[in-house]
């Protein structure tokens, strides 16, 4: 991911942030729409865990250009969560809530940070 990347996934997770809580219902649906059998591994408030949601991904957008903070964050996620496949929940949300302002080189600098994040997920899970 180089600068221009980091620069546009932080300054469209801006305004992901100003949409708040519809932005993680968005999500939700998404995810839920793609895979209905994930919706019942949901209990809790459901607003709560949008909050957590973009609590999470905020720290994530923070530290994408510090390893050393972000891959211990998402090591200790990934054991709790073993991929949902929410990429293309994340890739819908933030086309619907960003509108035209979610343009191609958005969805490729998201595409690489997103690749990051799962990666260094998959690892954590797997024990690489």
């Amino acid at each position: 991911m180089d600068r221009e990347q980091l620069t546009l996934v932080r300054q469209s997770w801006g305004k992901m942030q100003e949409i708040g809580p519809p932005a993680a219902t968005l999500f939700y649906q998404h995810l839920f729409n793609q895979n209905p059998d994930l919706r019942e591994l949901f209990h809790g408030d459901m607003e709560q865990q949008g909050w957590k949601l973009l609590q999470m991904l905020g720290l994530s957008v923070a530290a994408l250009d510090e390893p050393d903070t972000l891959q211990p964050l998402l090591r200790a996620l990934a054991r709790r969560h073993v991929g949902y496949g929410v990429r293309a929940a994340l890739m819908n949300t933030l086309r619907d809530g960003l509108g035209e302002e979610f343009t191609p080189q958005h969805r490729v600098a998201w595409d690489q940070a997103y690749g990051y994040i799962a990666s260094v997920m998959t690892s954590a899970v797997s024990g690489r």
